[in-house]
């Protein structure tokens, strides 16, 4: 049994967001504002971890930093876009996997990471 729904040939990326979507302004902005406040928070921490790569600890540490910053910006920042202009999945497909395809290969590599240096 096909599923309609992820027929994206059906309609254009437009009349996908006219007819299905709803854009989400307060949602949408307070990811954006959340992921770039804990972005910023990451930072320092990123410095001394890279400061201080001698100890294998501080290079598991850094590169689970690294993971961090790339999870939080496409989870919250590529998300809180997409929720303010509206999209669904067929809106704009690359952008949706663009939010949810990085996430789990750079947690699955970070865990190689962390079995490699134990």
């Amino acid at each position: 049994m096909p599923a309609p729904e992820y027929n994206c040939s059906e309609h254009t990326p437009e009349e996908w967001t006219e007819l299905y979507g709803t854009p989400r302004f307060v949602l949408g902005i307070w990811s954006i504002v959340f992921a770039t406040a804990c972005q910023l928070l990451c930072v320092p921490s990123i410095r001394v971890f890279n400061r201080e790569r001698k100890l294998t600890s501080y290079k598991i540490m850094f590169n689970l930093a690294l993971a961090d910053l790339g999870g939080i910006t496409c989870v919250g920042s590529l998300f809180g876009y997409a929720m303010i202009r509206g999209y669904v999945f067929c809106s704009d497909t690359t952008l949706a996997w663009l939010i949810g395809y990085p996430v789990q290969p750079m947690l699955n590599s970070v865990r190689l990471l962390v079995r490699l240096f134990d």
